[in-house]
């Protein structure tokens, strides 16, 4: 999502406001993401024993949109860049499904991509075509990170086998395939739908690409949480000492330099981390498929 609000930014729109916010100006954009949500109900999670941080999933998100839509009045000129029809419609959504099975531990990082993949691509899928049918008709689908880089998942398989990069081979795997399948999914709408557009972001190799080759980017630390519990625990990383408004350089809870880090506070990233992938993706058009998605949107460039 944060590739979105520097896409916004470069622009020359304001931050997307929330969805919840009642009282909000949506006239240039509305953001509907939940922090924790999943492309599965609930429901069905809940009947694989798992149980996601957040009841609003893709489906709920789907259904604010079209609520929001139904309920605002359409714009006098209707190529006006504030209709409906005519906005960019972002989906980014798959890594917490993962997550869920990955840490409770009744499912193998193999079982979860033969299994579960499947299940959120069929998801993306259907939120498509339930917009494409309510007029959408520009699309912009981004990968999963590598998460087996994520200093949350490596504190929590300590024992795992790395790659070269330090990072869990397995889950990496399976984010990895998670991106070809996405991708896959990106070609068919593209047969299906001529009369739209349809692009990818390939998150993880624009990540691979940055972590590989950290100390050109700026990145001393790439495996580490900035913020949180410090250097007392491993990748400073602890679910019960996250990142808060307490977390200070004196304790070392905090990272005097957030520059040097890739990661935050163990599950998002920095701010500068963030500002390389936009510049490396949307600004510069690689790992972006198509590479001039957004040239006609960035007239400075």
């Amino acid at each position: 999502m944060m590739v979105m609000l520097y896409t916004a930014t470069r622009i020359g729109l304001p931050l997307l406001n929330p969805y919840l916010n009642s009282s909000a100006n949506f006239s240039t954009g509305v953001n509907y993401a939940v922090s924790g949500a999943t492309a599965q109900t609930a429901s069905s999670l809940n009947s694989r024993l798992l149980i996601p941080l957040t009841t609003l999933s893709l489906d709920v998100q789907i259904g604010w949109h079209l609520t929001l839509k139904s309920t605002t009045t359409p714009p006098p000129n209707p190529s006006n860049n504030t209709s409906h029809d005519n906005s960019l419609y972002v989906i980014e959504i798959g890594g917490n499904d993962y997550i869920v099975a990955l840490t409770s531990f009744l499912y193998s990082p193999s079982y979860v991509a033969t299994n579960f993949i499947p299940l959120v691509i069929a998801k993306i899928r259907n939120a498509t075509e339930v917009l494409y049918a309510n007029g959408a008709r520009n699309f912009l689908y981004i990968g999963v990170t590598p998460l087996g880089c994520s200093p949350s998942l490596l504190s929590t398989f300590l024992l795992g086998a790395k790659d070269s990069n330090g990072c869990l081979t397995d889950i990496n795997t399976l984010s990895y395939n998670h991106g070809l399948s996405l991708l896959n999914l990106v070609n068919q709408l593209r047969l299906n739908y001529t009369d739209a557009t349809f692009s990818f972001l390939d998150y993880y190799a624009a990540y691979t690409q940055v972590i590989g080759n950290s100390s050109s980017y700026g990145f001393s630390n790439t495996l580490q949480a900035c913020c949180g519990a410090g250097p007392l625990f491993p990748y400073r990383y602890n679910p019960l000492l996250f990142c808060n408004a307490l977390s200070t350089t004196t304790l070392d809870t905090l990272c005097a330099n957030p520059n040097t880090f890739i990661n935050w506070d163990g599950i998002h990233f920095t701010h500068k981390f963030n500002s390389v992938i936009f510049n490396l993706t949307v600004n510069a058009g690689s790992y972006l498929n198509p590479p001039n998605a957004f040239s006609t949107c960035m007239p400075s460039m």
